[in-house]
Formats: C-alpha cells, structure tokens, sequence
C-alpha cells in the first residue's frame, strides 16, 4: 500500500503542474474512460444512460457532464448494490457520518485507495511539508488511550500503534492525540514534545491552543493543517497567532477522500480535478467565479463505486480562473461555507449562506464560543461561553433582522463549550426544509 501509494504521489506532483491545455486533455481522457467504464459494469449507470439515450461514449468532456442526470444520497440510497460495479471487487467501504440524516456507504477499489494516500502525500507537499518531518495529528475521543506510531523512546505514552492517517505515513513521528479526555491534557502532551507539523479539525486546533494559554505553555509548529470542518476566517487567524505557524486548509469527504488542498501560496483550496472533476452549481447553472454553489463530484478513478455528478452537500465559492503563484492550474475554491442545511433560512423560503453568519457571529462573541440555532423564521436561540452584553445582543438583533427580513427573538444561553470528541457545527438551521439556496 505505501509503495504504491509513493507511486501515485510522484504521478500526481506531475499532473499539478500540467499547462491549462494538457489539464483539459487530462480530464477529458480519464472521464471518457470512467464514463464507458460506468456504462459497462454498473447496472444504475447502464439502465439510466440507455434510458436517456446516451451510448457509453456520449460523454467527451468536462463540458457534456450536464447530459448526465445528477446523484445524491436518496438515490444512491434507493440504487443500493446497483451503484456497485460487477467488475470489480471493492476493498475499503466508508459511511458518511450521518450529519444529513442517514448514514451513506461508499466502496473503494484497492488502486482508488492508493491513489488516495499518493493525494495526500501531495496535499502535504503543497502546503510545504516535508516528508520525515515530526507531526501529530489531533484526533481526540473521549476514550482512555493514546495511539502512537513512530520512535517509541522519544515519548512517555501507552504506545498503541493504530490507524494513522495517510498523509502522516511518511513523517518521522507521529503522535495521535486519541484519547485525551480533555483540551487540557492534549495541551500538557503536546508542550513536552518537538514538532513540526500539527493537523486536526479548526476548533480542537482553537480549544487546545486556548488551554495551552490557560496553562501557561509554550508551543509553536512550522505548519497547521485544519481539516474535516469548514474553516472560517476568525479561526484561521487564531490558530495561525497561537502556534505561529501558517496554517492551510484541506478538503475531502468519506464518499471521494481527498478532494483539494491549500497550497502554500495561499490562494485557495486547490480541488484535485486531474483525479475528481468538480462542478459548483448554483441552481442548475455553473457558478461564476466569486459566487457561491453545490459542489458537484466525478470520481474518474474510483472504480468498486463511480459516483458521475454526485452532490456532495457542501457549498462553496470558487475562485478567479487565474494560474496560481504555485504554478498549478488547477481550479481553486476561495472557501468551503458549510452544508445545504447550515444555510439560514429567510421570510419567503430562500437561504443565507452560513459563511456570512459565522463571520458576523465570529467577529462579535470569537470563534468556537457559541452556537446558533435556528427554530423556525424567527426564533433563535444563541448557546455561548462569553458573556451577552446589552450591545452585542442589539448588534445580534439588526444582523438576524436584516438578513431574514424581519423581527427576530433571541433567546441567550450559558454553554459549556466545545466538547472533546465533538465536531463543531456554529450554526444550526432548524427551519422546515422546504427551501430555494440564495447567497
């Protein structure tokens, strides 16, 4: 697996930096062959393409995708084994974690799998880290142990060697906080070792750097890599101040694994479209550059499992067309904002994109001290672990008012924080589901 994995990684540091035409040229050859491949030995894609009309080579190009009907969870749920190719036998399946309703799962073929960790290799290279440096990856559960893979004499803790994730395989050490009970522990852990890398979601990046504070430690790493949550502004800012250290954020999912990555340039998450074609759809119609869609998914190497236009739930904002200071043509995303249903929900059933409420919310109370949910048009109810004050609760009324359209209640609540093992979501939309995306 890891050498095969090398292997990948070597192959795709050639296609990040292909010429806009050759990038085309890629894409093109490897959705001719993904698309004939799905025609041929999955039942869904079979009867769907016969049934609209479409021979196995009637995809050419990025540009004909929109001939294909799209796929979501309900269909794929609803397709069930059909979805799975007959020709070949998958090696890895992965659930979806249940955030939209019901858990989804997805099958990887073996080479799908390996292609994955030579991604994540690149991933790492973008953002400058080196292979064999020191890096720990931030995976804290509310269990009583740790996991640890590396040079055990270097480290006092239970040296469980478990499953570490494949952009840390070739770093020097890795220690993976699994197990720590509190953000406390994780900072007093961390401050007795050398690293140089740190990776794991935004807010336990921002509650251990916090503790570290709190227990008047000291810790700083070359790079911080923020993934598994939407990364917003704010918390970017505080993570960068309180490792001093760049941080970039990645991107990926359980149905398709790593999907982009920031560079170092810091220009955006570049999206992996020399492996995963993206769409970013707002309505049915792509969206421009500087606007707000539905990320739009095509596996062109998976084969246990093709998904051709999968609707991912996550909404995004693309950015300029230009080549990147790094060199790469490849297509950037400026942020990742959230889910369909982290959107706010207006008078009249159109939606607020959760990067605006977060940005507001986040520069008034800070990021990771509060949570917002929604209950119906008008009712929200704020969870925060900083006080209200008379002020900032009036700033809260304009902001809701003005962007649902109307008089809004808040109701403010004391809250204990972020909890270890939980992944932390600033915005709730409870509104009715019947609603039209807007930004």
């Amino acid at each position: 697996m890891l050498p095969r994995g090398f292997y990948h990684y070597l192959r795709a540091k050639r296609t990040y930096r292909l010429g806009k035409n050759d990038l085309l040229d890629l894409q093109a050859k490897r959705l001719r062959a993904a698309v004939r491949y799905s025609y041929n030995t999955v039942p869904y894609y079979h009867r769907l393409m016969k049934g609209g009309k479409l021979g196995p080579d009637a995809i050419r190009s990025p540009n004909d995708l929109g001939r294909m009907p799209d796929l979501d969870k309900p269909k794929i749920l609803a397709a069930g084994a059909a979805l799975r190719s007959l020709q070949t036998r998958p090696a890895l399946s992965r659930k979806t974690s249940g955030t939209t309703g019901q858990r989804v799962e997805f099958f990887m073929d073996a080479n799908f799998i390996d292609i994955g960790w030579g991604l994540g290799f690149r991933r790492n290279w973008m953002a400058g880290i080196p292979f064999l440096a020191r890096g720990a990856q931030m995976v804290l559960a509310d269990t009583d142990r740790w996991t640890y893979f590396g040079n055990r004499s270097n480290y006092p803790f239970k040296t469980i060697v478990g499953t570490v994730d494949s952009e840390m395989m070739l770093l020097r050490t890795v220690l993976v906080t699994r197990g720590v009970r509190s953000f406390r522990l994780a900072a007093r852990e961390l401050s007795r070792t050398k690293l140089d890398v740190l990776k794991g979601k935004a807010s336990v990046l921002v509650a251990v750097g916090r503790a570290m504070e709190e227990e008047g430690l000291e810790f700083s790493v070359d790079r911080v890599a923020a993934g598994a949550e939407a990364l917003f502004p704010a918390a970017k800012k505080e993570i960068e101040s309180r490792y001093n250290a760049m941080v970039t954020a990645n991107y990926g999912s359980a149905e398709v694994g790593a999907i982009g990555g920031e560079c170092s340039a810091q220009t955006g998450i570049h999206v992996f479209t020399d492996y995963h074609l993206m769409e970013v759809l707002k309505g049915e119609e792509p969206a421009s550059p500087g606007e707000e869609g539905e990320v739009v998914i095509t596996t062109m190497l998976n084969r246990a499992m093709p998904l051709i236009r999968y609707r991912t739930g996550d909404y995004a904002t693309l950015a300029d067309e230009e080549k990147c200071e790094c060199g790469s043509y490849l297509p950037r995303l400026k942020f990742v904002s959230g889910r369909k249903q982290d959107f706010l929900v207006r008078k009249g059933g159109t939606t607020l994109s959760p990067h605006f409420v977060v940005e507001f919310f986040d520069g008034l109370l800070g990021p990771i001290n509060y949570q917002l949910a929604q209950q119906g048009d008008d009712r929200f109810i704020l969870r925060s672990q900083v006080k209200v004050d008379g002020p900032a609760l009036l700033a809260m009324h304009r902001f809701l008012e003005g962007a649902v359209g109307g008089a809004v209640a808040i109701e403010v609540e004391e809250w204990e924080g972020l909890k270890v093992g939980a992944k932390y979501r600033p915005f709730l939309a409870q509104a009715p589901a019947s609603r039209s995306v807007a930004a």
